[in-house]
């Protein structure tokens, strides 16, 4: 990539390319005497100071000044040398950005998507504790409810997610764990116990290099999904299932409703898929697309600030700061406790190994096709007749 791009809104990038021991340029001595304890220190640990830029290269009225007072001024005239016709853009957003203890850029749009999802994920802790807490209490009763039918044993296997879906599964899995792991160390770049993550001297983090990988991982699954949803017969049928419907949001009100006493715990009838495989599906499909816009206007700066106003790249990268923040919590307590701690799948699901499920398993938590099944199942044993078969011509 260009050098001019590197250094194009190199305090954003911050996000990407993480912290680095860098020398004092010659010449911020004098600088740094005075506002030792204020941000400006964090600009040798941005792109801007490994490109060698001093307090002077960039703030022009500091040129041959020794006087002071003095007022430090930044003009788009200063920024042209490397942003070229973006420079005013550039100048408008905030260098020295405190990295681990606010958002990179500030503004009311920044401030409005960090509340927004500081309330969806408080909402979501709270809809955790209280579907975990509930469900626990009221497992006994829940292992009850659906009959056993002498036509299915609950040790039979049926299948579940055939293998192609278990492959897009695993693609999703593995891309969305390595960018969790390169991507989440920005928000603790402060952390000494992930210095090993960024290289020495100031050389592009080995990390930057997981990240884009993982990142073009995640973009190959997403339109694998789609092509298999758009031409395989299997995979139209498995879109159309997961369709949410009418009754998907009964059965929400109906569980809420009934969680709020456990002895009245009555879990909803659900068919191939109930409403939460339902919302996992879509959330997964929003998070996607989420993160892969605002992450490739992340890594193309230079396009974002054509395209955009200097804000909405500070939108972009609070949306893909914070979104990654309730991806990383969901996953590990929403999809972790539905595919290992649930009491109907204790120790562990294994439908995303082998693709299959339990007789056992169907009945708790599909009780509508289980009931299907052993319906069609006692109808092919009982043979029954065709009432036209036998009518005279």
């Amino acid at each position: 990539m260009d050098q001019k791009l590197l250094v194009l809104l190199g305090p954003l990038l911050l996000f990407l390319a993480g912290t680095a021991a860098a020398q004092v340029p010659a010449g911020d001595e004098i600088c740094l005497s005075c506002h030792v304890g204020e941000n400006i220190r964090l600009i040798q640990d941005s792109i801007h100071g490994r490109a060698a830029l001093t307090c002077r290269d960039c703030h022009a009225d500091l040129k041959g000044v020794e006087a002071f007072p003095h007022r430090a001024g930044l003009v788009p005239a200063v920024c042209t040398p490397c942003h070229g016709r973006l420079a005013g853009a550039a100048s408008a957003v905030p260098v020295h950005a405190l990295q681990s203890r606010a958002d990179l850029v500030s503004g009311p749009a920044v401030r409005l998507v960090r509340k927004i999802y500081l309330i969806l994920i408080g909402f979501m802790l709270l809809s955790l504790v209280f579907l975990i807490a509930a469900r626990l209490l009221g497992s006994k009763r829940h292992m009850l409810l659906p009959d056993k039918s002498p036509d299915i044993s609950d040790d039979e296997r049926f299948i579940r997610m055939n293998l192609s879906l278990r492959l897009r599964h695993l693609s999703l899995a593995v891309s969305v764990v390595l960018l969790l792991a390169t991507g989440l160390p920005a928000l603790l770049s402060g952390d000494k116990s992930l210095a090993w993550l960024v290289s020495p001297e100031g050389a592009p983090p080995a990390r930057v290099g997981v990240h884009l990988f993982a990142a073009g991982m995640l973009v190959l699954t997403v339109l694998w999904h789609l092509a298999s949803a758009a031409f395989s017969p299997a995979g139209r049928a498995h879109f159309r299932e997961m369709i949410p419907r009418g009754k998907d949001f009964r059965d929400v009100l109906k569980l809420a409703g009934s969680r709020l006493s456990p002895a009245r715990f009555r879990p909803p009838s659900a068919g191939r898929y109930g409403f939460i495989e339902k919302f996992e599906h879509w959330a997964a499909a929003w998070g996607s697309a989420v993160m892969i816009v605002s992450g490739f206007f992340m890594w193309r700066p230079d396009l974002s600030l054509r395209l955009f106003p200097a804000w909405v790249h500070g939108v972009f990268i609070a949306v893909h700061r914070w979104e990654s923040v309730m991806i990383f919590i969901w996953v590990l307590l929403g999809h972790i406790y539905i595919v290992h701690f649930r009491p109907e799948v204790f120790p562990m699901s294994r439908a995303w190994l082998d693709g299959q499920i339990s007789g056992r398993q169907l009945r708790l938590l599909h009780p509508l096709e289980y009931r299907e099944l052993a319906e069609t199942r006692r109808r092919r044993e009982r043979r029954e007749p065709n009432p036209y078969e036998n009518v005279k011509s």
